[in-house]
């Protein structure tokens, strides 16, 4: 593997970018049986090959496949297992040219990234440096009302023929005007999208429960008073 990984040839092969995609899997698996923590370099190398690649060497179904599951990995560490932002508008613009859903898509991914940056705002907030300051907690609350509205808002901006309903089913045949419907909005890509809008709003309503509720600015500015009162006293 790290023969191939050191020639140029091979890096730009799917069977080099799937072999890391595999490790990553056998790591994830290992975590899951024994606990044992997976490391982040394997999912690095494979976010390394698909930025070094073109746009026209993922025009197959395979490569598309490949990015899809990168972006997967990729999304889930940064969900549930980093504090790092994450910017997903390089899978989008390496799509098969569908701008519809690379508009949604990066859209969504903002959000994703302030939600993320949140949740570590609020972690400092309770247990960290800043544990306790009434302020800090009140503007954390603002700013989480501001993202769930956000994501509402870039809810009711997915196309109507988004609904999974509207999805293909092969139940139909050839002639059902559906078939045509998917070959512009690919169901696989349209289910991670919305399993995306699905995990920020677990991430939010996470946030809400451990955020109080806002306070008023009066109310901020007599917590911040009676904390200086008693540290003069001290």
């Amino acid at each position: 593997m790290r023969a191939a990984f050191c020639d140029q040839m091979q890096r730009r092969k799917n069977e080099t970018l799937l072999a890391l995609i595999l490790l990553d899997l056998g790591e994830r698996i290992e975590y899951a049986r024994m606990n044992i923590l997976p490391s982040v370099e394997h999912y690095k190398a494979a976010m390394a090959l698909v930025l070094e690649r073109d746009l026209e060497s993922f025009r197959d179904d395979m490569s598309q496949s490949l990015l899809n599951a990168v972006r997967y990995i990729v999304v889930r560490k940064a969900l549930w297992a980093s504090s790092e932002a994450i910017d997903l508008g390089v899978f989008s613009c390496l799509e098969k040219g569908r701008a519809e859903t690379h508009t949604v898509a990066l859209d969504l991914d903002h959000i994703v990234s302030r939600v993320l940056v949140l949740r570590n705002q609020v972690s400092a907030s309770l247990w960290g440096e800043y544990r306790g300051t009434p302020w800090a907690l009140n503007q954390l609350s603002i700013t989480r009302r501001l993202l769930d509205t956000q994501l509402v808002e870039w809810i009711k901006s997915v196309p109507a023929n988004w609904h999974p309903f509207l999805q293909s089913n092969t139940n139909f045949g050839t002639s059902s005007w559906r078939r045509d419907l998917v070959e512009i909005y690919s169901s696989y890509e349209v289910a991670l999208i919305y399993n995306h809008c699905r995990c920020v709003q677990l991430l939010l309503l996470g946030i809400s429960q451990s955020l109080p509720s806002p306070v008023s600015d009066a109310n901020v500015t007599r917590g911040i008073e009676t904390s200086t009162n008693i540290q003069e006293r001290a």
